[in-house]
């Protein structure tokens, strides 16, 4: 393992949307369609990014973070679990901030609604796809590789369902 190669892997996977985010701030209301694409050109160059470091750089096959072809098995068990998240888990959480006393996500859907149908989807495909190979991908198991440990899976347990909180809705809660 280079291990200098992976902690600059580790930094771009933490700081990379921190940075990105906080460079786009000031023009979001300006600009917010333009804003919102070169924010996912961003977050696309940082994936690529990311995955240069892993196979050229550490010398490792996509398959070190769990990007492997896919099996029906596995494909079935996604299927299950994405009607149990969408059918039951959903739901749920958007009743929670009320069960909870807060206010809920309205702000954060008011700050979405300007924004076009297609460039929303194109948001969640790209986000979505580079908070997994960023996140569950590259982080968790190069962290996993440093430490010697699945400990890290253990301690990230506590922060699931915040931070599925945070996904539903559109933003975080208030």
């Amino acid at each position: 393992m280079n291990i200098v190669s992976t902690h600059a892997g580790l930094v771009s996977v933490f700081a990379g949307p921190l940075v990105i985010a906080l460079l786009g701030r000031p023009f979001s209301a300006s600009f917010p369609i333009a804003v919102q694409l070169v924010a996912l050109l961003a977050i696309t160059a940082l994936v690529a990014a990311v995955l240069f470091i892993l196979t050229r750089l550490e010398g490792l096959p996509l398959s070190a973070i769990g990007l492997v072809r896919p099996r029906w098995q596995g494909l079935a068990i996604g299927l299950a679990l994405a009607l149990l998240s969408i059918g039951l888990i959903g739901p749920a959480l958007l009743r929670m901030p009320g069960w909870l006393g807060l206010e809920g996500f309205g702000s954060g859907q008011q700050q979405l609604a300007p924004l076009p149908v297609w460039l929303l989807v194109l948001s969640i495909l790209v986000v979505a796809c580079a908070e997994e190979v960023l996140y569950r991908g590259y982080a968790i198991e190069r962290l996993e590789a440093l430490t010697g440990s699945v400990a890290l899976h253990v301690a990230s347990a506590p922060w699931a369902l915040p931070w599925r909180m945070c996904h539903y809705g559109g933003g975080a809660p208030p």
